[in-house]
């Protein structure tokens, strides 16, 4: 094989996409080594009978790459690539700019569709139904998503890269989770990496349902016991602004989590295993799920909870818990230890 043959096979068929099917390329490539020549020639040249070229070459005149020979011959003739083929390349570059456009409209009704209230400003959902609307609703939130958090948990393990892909679009996202969805395995190692990438996290003793708002306007709930796997969609209405209202109160009454990052950052607190087991206490949880996400035994844990409250001079597990929340003497307590001089076993903090 030549160069230039090899050259001609790496290109046959680029013009498909002007339009121009493999054939009338092939078609156009001879017309331009040939010069003009008549249909009987073409046939000679090609092998092929005229009436299977006829169609070809008209296709081809129609779309401005070949002509008839201005001297009433018959003989065809293929135009310059230059000034025949980039014509073609403009007419497509148009057609996709205004399919491009037409993109952009159906984007735009499709938006509006989806956020129009449907048979009212309420509607019941199955697993299926819910599987649909809640990526809608994660595709179409811009500025904000407020979540209520609690066994069994809203976000599945497989949701968490979708979390995470709102945290990266700065979507503000604030949860407030139930110390039960804390007593899950793994649950505290997921919500330290929403935290670290942004999450604003609290913990409630006790939530009063499930959901999630978003840009507050449209809002997700469970139904309840009553229609097991069913959920409620709630847009714009006095109902939805009761659900952000609930959501406000339920915040402004939750304790602030302490991710890993924050323990490490801050000198003033205790190191990562009594940080950790604080805030653990102050989410409120059992001794037996505080031993499951550390592998340690109940008695372990109330060990350390007893030598944790022995060190802030306090006597009850509530008030280790409300002081730790606030940091109001986890200085004072790391002070201490860094002066205490090593003796035994290393302390607690």
């Amino acid at each position: 094989m030549t160069p230039a043959a090899g050259r001609r096979e790496g290109v046959e068929g680029r013009l498909s996409a002007l339009g121009v099917n493999p054939a009338e390329e092939r078609l156009y490539r001879r017309l331009l080594q040939i010069g003009p020549v008549s249909m009987g020639g073409l046939s000679a040249a090609l092998g092929q009978p005229p009436a299977e070229l006829d169609p070809a070459v008209r296709a081809l005149a129609r779309r401005g790459l070949v002509t008839a020979a201005a001297d009433g011959s018959g003989r065809w003739c293929a135009l310059p690539p230059q000034s025949a083929v980039e014509p073609l390349l403009r007419r497509r570059e148009r057609e996709l700019a205004d399919a491009r456009q037409a993109l952009l409209a159906l984007v735009a009704e499709h938006t509006t569709a989806s956020r129009a209230p449907q048979g009212g400003p309420v509607e019941l959902l199955d697993n299926a139904g819910l599987t649909r609307r809640w990526a809608e609703v994660e595709a179409a939130v811009e500025k904000e998503m407020l979540v209520l958090s609690k066994a069994p948990l809203v976000r599945h393990a497989d949701r968490t890269e979708e979390v995470l892909t709102l945290l990266e679009r700065r979507v503000e996202c604030r949860c407030v989770y139930d110390r039960s969805a804390l007593d899950q395995p793994g649950s505290l190692r997921s919500v330290n990496r929403f935290h670290a990438a942004g999450e604003q996290v609290r913990v409630a003793d006790r939530l009063p349902m499930k959901m999630m708002v978003a840009d507050r306007q449209a809002a997700l709930v469970p139904v309840g016991p009553r229609l097991p796997g069913s959920w409620l969609m709630i847009r714009q209405s006095d109902l939805l602004d009761g659900l952000v209202t609930l959501f406000e109160l339920v915040w402004s009454r939750s304790v602030p989590f302490r991710g890993e990052q924050e323990r490490e950052g801050a000198g003033a607190l205790p190191p990562d295993e009594d940080a950790q087991l604080l805030s653990m206490l102050v989410g409120g949880m059992t001794d037996a799920a505080i031993g499951r996400q550390t592998g340690t035994s109940v008695r372990t844990v109330q060990r350390r909870v007893n030598r944790l409250m022995q060190r802030a001079g306090v006597h009850s597990r509530a008030q280790l818990a409300w002081q730790s929340a606030r940091q109001t003497r986890l200085g004072e307590w790391a002070d201490e230890e860094r002066r205490r001089p090593p003796e035994g076993p290393r302390p607690l903090w």
